[in-house]
Parts: structure tokens; C-alpha cells; sequence
């Protein structure tokens, strides 16, 4: 039997209206058991809005052939989270006061928000139109615990270089719809200035929506 021959014989036996169901029933099950690993691994809000066939709101079980199944939440919060959670655990630990002087800022419709100590931070309430977030040290040692050299000269820490260039990866590879990278330096109100005049680099971490 030809395999054209085949498929006609397929198509006559069990049609469409016969299959669909059972076939919508299994996708539907897995988009849900996916959205939920997720939302288990703090990888995807618990706060979504659902889309299918392009109708928001609607169930899953309404999804026609040619539809598509959406979960469309907020990851800022939760990825500023797992950032500042990253960064305090690859803080050099002696006072302390490093790995607790971060700062939180977030951005909406092109505005940029104010900064706020991390223990304030709430990733529950970061807002569903909120693009972009920084995180950064305000404290004038900041450029020397990231880098850890002097000139040429190296310096000597208990943890490695690169502090937020690794946590760029970190969250990139964790939340793959945002992008993240390391700011080379970030204006804020209390920055300082050194001896020459010239203003303290400060580096920073930004996390951005990009789809």
C-alpha cells in the first residue's frame, strides 16, 4: 500500500472531529503540568493571566486546532529575587555590611524607578508593566569587590572576580525570557567622588524584559 494510499485510508477512518478531543485533552494537560513545574521551580509567577486562541481569560479546553495555549505573569519580581539572592551569597562575608547594603530599583513605561534597600524589596509587588530592574552597592568598595584589581595590581579576596557578570548568567540561564548584564557603572544620588574629582564607578546588575 502506497503510503498516499495510506493516509487516505487514515483520514476516512478516523476523522477529525473524532480525534481532536483526545489529542486537545493530552495538550492541555501537559501546558498546565509545565506551567505548574514552573511556577514550583519560582520560575514563573503564581499570578498569571491565561490566553488561548488569543481570547484572555478563556479555558484551556476551548483550544481549537490552529490555537495556542499562553500563560502570559510577571518574572521581574521573581528573577530580582533569585539576583539578590545570588549576590549575597557570592558577597565577601567579613562585616556583613556588603552583602546587605544592595539596592533595588525598578522601571515601568519608560520611567525610571527609585532605589530601595533589598530587605524592602517584595517581589509580589512588582508591577505587571514594570520592564527593566538594577541592582547595585551603593557603597564606594563596590567596583573593587567586583573587579578585585587596583591598576594592575591584584587584589585579594575570599570570593572570585566577576561578581555581577556571573550573576547575569546566572539569571539568564534560570529565566530565559530576560536578558541580563553587567552595567560597567550606575548613576545614583549618593554616589561619591574620588580625590581627583572624578565620580566612583559603581557596577550594577540589570535584568530586562525582552519578549
Amino acid at each position: 500500500m502506497s503510503g498516499r494510499a495510506f493516509a487516505r485510508q487514515v483520514s476516512l477512518t478516523f476523522s477529525e472531529a473524532e480525534l481532536w478531543p483526545q489529542v486537545r485533552a493530552r495538550f492541555v494537560a501537559y501546558a498546565r503540568a509545565d506551567r505548574d513545574r514552573l511556577i514550583a521551580a519560582r520560575q514563573f509567577p503564581s499570578s498569571f493571566t491565561t490566553f488561548v486562541n488569543g481570547a484572555e481569560g478563556a479555558d484551556e479546553t476551548t483550544l481549537r486546532p490552529d490555537g495556542v495555549i499562553l500563560y502570559r505573569g510577571q518574572a521581574l519580581g521573581l528573577a530580582i529575587a533569585y539576583a539578590l539572592d545570588f549576590l549575597v551569597k557570592r558577597s565577601p562575608f567579613l562585616s556583613g555590611d556588603y552583602s546587605r547594603s544592595f539596592m533595588v530599583g525598578v522601571s515601568r513605561s519608560q520611567a525610571l524607578g527609585r532605589a530601595i534597600p533589598m530587605l524592602q524589596f517584595d517581589a509580589a509587588k512588582v508591577s505587571p508593566d514594570a520592564t527593566e530592574a538594577f541592582i547595585y552597592s551603593p557603597l564606594p568598595y563596590s567596583r573593587l569587590v567586583d573587579v578585585q584589581m587596583i591598576g594592575t595590581r591584584q587584589l585579594r579576596f575570599r570570593v572570585e572576580p566577576g561578581l555581577y557578570q556571573d550573576a547575569a548568567r546566572a539569571v539568564r540561564r534560570r529565566f530565559p525570557a530576560l536578558d541580563a548584564r553587567r552595567e560597567y557603572t550606575i548613576q545614583h544620588p549618593d554616589r561619591e567622588r574620588r580625590e581627583d574629582g572624578r565620580w566612583i564607578e559603581y557596577p550594577a546588575l540589570l535584568i530586562r524584559q525582552v519578549r
